[in-house]
């Protein structure tokens, strides 16, 4: 069976036939999908089709179904890598421009999902993927900014350009950590000294636009190509004795999601280098590692990041920096904290495997010492970010330091060590060009720039 990676609400748009939306201000507007498995059971060629058929209803609707939407580009953005029909890019744009207006409209902008912010970011990837030759972008490797092409529906609320005409000259990869997703864990922070970069006239409703590496990286060094990986991942699972308890474990988290499923059940088994070992391909197939490289990793991102390039260790001949926002690089006490497991007890809920290797020491001590013999000879700078404030914890109704302190400050980060005044959450979010989350990659890149230039 092909794999298919998709995001959708609930099981039953998986099995069966869906209608939706249903109603609107007492209209009844109806548009029957066939079930996501029916599309997985066809083959390359027939599943592209009708993921353009698909995308074609669902944009043409009066209300159209985000959830849905997102799968279906998804089949369209990789059926672009091969297919070059001018069909497939007259979809991608049309999504494009109906996610901008979507968010501006307002209601859509506030998904739980980022659905408008992902299907722009989506249908981004398929227009990366049909106008490149040499490259591509495969499931879970989303190109945040790309110099070379850029069509940008928000283009008057922005100083990025709608098209830009130079080749990368820098990469800047992004990675996430557990519960993370690019389209959250990298969000421009919200705190006040981050409004000049706002421009009145921008709609409250686009937030889910303006993650941080895009607009002042993009900003500030045009010629940068800004990558984000994305894997799925949760904290949370339901004890087998306690099934009332899925309502608010992982069933009701996991959408129907292919090889997001796939990703879920690599970490869960333990298997973290398998996962590091996929994303250093699929970076290879987008050609990262031909340019100078950055890499940002948030949390269990920064994890990934020591295990990718234990898994690939080429791709340090071009790395120039590492820069880690609270990452657990000598381990957290968050899973094994008597209180935390006091309330999981009485909620029938149990941290996920992967959490629990996390907080394993033998396996973060393998991981340094292994990490630490590979860098001895090493050319690029490592910085590390602490987060020094409680992070609230909704799920389990506490304040908790998710990487407590000295955790994220590991023997090999020389003096690039610094402890933020920020929580968990927003150690990674910087406030403007003058921050110290932001300023060390800007000075890098300034460099870098002007030797390649």
């Amino acid at each position: 069976m092909n794999k298919l990676n998709t995001n959708v609400r609930h099981f039953g748009c998986f099995n069966v036939k869906t209608t939706g939306p249903w109603t609107k201000r007492g209209r009844n507007i109806s548009l029957e999908y066939p079930a996501l498995r029916d599309l997985l059971e066809l083959n390359e060629d027939q599943r592209l089709e009708k993921g353009v058929n698909l995308s074609k209803q669902i944009l043409n609707s009066k209300i159209p179904n985000w959830d849905y939407l997102t799968c279906t580009l998804q089949i369209v953005s990789d059926g672009a890598i091969k297919n070059k029909d001018i069909a497939l890019r007259d979809i991608l744009v049309h999504a494009i421009n109906i996610s901008g207006q979507s968010a501006i409209d307002g209601a859509e902008g506030k998904s739980h999902n980022n659905c408008p912010s992902r299907i722009y970011y989506e249908s981004l990837r398929g227009l990366a993927n049909y106008h490149n030759t040499t490259n591509s972008y495969p499931l879970g490797i989303y190109p945040i900014y790309l110099p070379n092409y850029t069509l940008d529906p928000l283009a008057k609320y922005s100083g990025i350009p709608h098209a830009g005409l130079n080749k990368p000259l820098i990469d800047v990869v992004i990675i996430h950590g557990v519960c993370g997703s690019p389209f959250r864990t990298w969000r421009l922070s919200k705190a006040a000294e981050s409004n000049d970069l706002y421009k009145k006239e921008v709609p409250r409703d686009i937030c889910w636009y303006w993650l941080w590496p895009r607009e002042l990286l993009a900003r500030e060094f045009p010629n940068v190509r800004i990558i984000a990986i994305e894997y799925y991942s949760q904290f949370l699972k339901a004890k087998a004795r306690f099934p009332w308890a899925n309502r608010f474990g992982l069933e009701r988290k996991i959408w129907v999601q292919g090889e997001w499923v796939e990703d879920f059940q690599t970490l869960e088994s333990g298997n973290f280098t398998g996962l590091a070992n996929k994303f250093c391909k699929k970076l290879r197939r987008a050609g990262v590692g031909n340019n100078p490289l950055l890499i940002l990793g948030h949390s269990f991102g920064g994890l990934l990041t020591q295990l990718m390039l234990l898994s690939d260790p080429e791709l340090m001949n071009n790395l120039h920096a590492i820069v880690g926002y609270a990452v657990p690089y000598l381990g957290s006490s968050h899973g094994t904290n008597p209180r935390n497991l006091r309330i999981l007890k009485l909620i029938g809920m149990e941290f996920t495997d992967t959490i629990k290797k996390i907080c394993d020491d033998t396996f973060i001590n393998h991981l340094l010492n292994n990490f630490s013999k590979l860098i001895e000879k090493r050319l690029f700078k490592i910085y590390t970010f602490e987060e020094t404030i409680e992070t609230r914890v909704t799920r389990l109704g506490i304040n908790t330091f998710i990487v407590e302190h000295g955790k994220a400050n590991p023997p090999f980060t020389d003096q690039h060590f610094r402890p933020l005044h920020s929580c968990h959450n927003d150690v990674c979010k910087p406030n403007g060009k003058d921050d110290v989350r932001y300023k060390p990659i800007a000075e890098i890149i300034h460099k870098l720039t002007l030797n390649r230039q």
